[in-house]
């Protein structure tokens, strides 16, 4: 089972967006990007209300938040925006 493990304060395991919800309903990572080539995925993040980018942002958005709080929040060019600081205080 994959994991990153966020020194030693928070572990991120498995598939990061297993599930999603996309319109009300629970979609699988696997279904969300079925069919998709990378450059369609990569595509899709330039749309930030698109699905895709929702799942993946979202999360790397999780793991910025506690790289954040583990840095003393540096950069804080990164560190200080307005999801990255309420999402440090989702993390608990």
């Amino acid at each position: 089972l994959p994991f990153i493990d966020l020194g030693g304060r928070y572990v991120a395991s498995g598939d990061p967006a297993v599930d999603y919800q996309a319109n009300g309903q629970a979609i699988e990572a696997p279904a969300l990007l079925a069919g998709m080539t990378w450059q369609q995925i990569a595509s899709s993040l330039a749309d930030s209300s698109s699905d895709q980018a929702q799942a993946i942002l979202g999360n790397a958005n999780y793991l910025t938040a506690a790289i954040c709080e583990l840095t003393g929040n540096r950069p804080a060019s990164v560190c200080a925006t307005s999801t990255i600081t309420q999402l440090e205080g989702d993390l608990g």
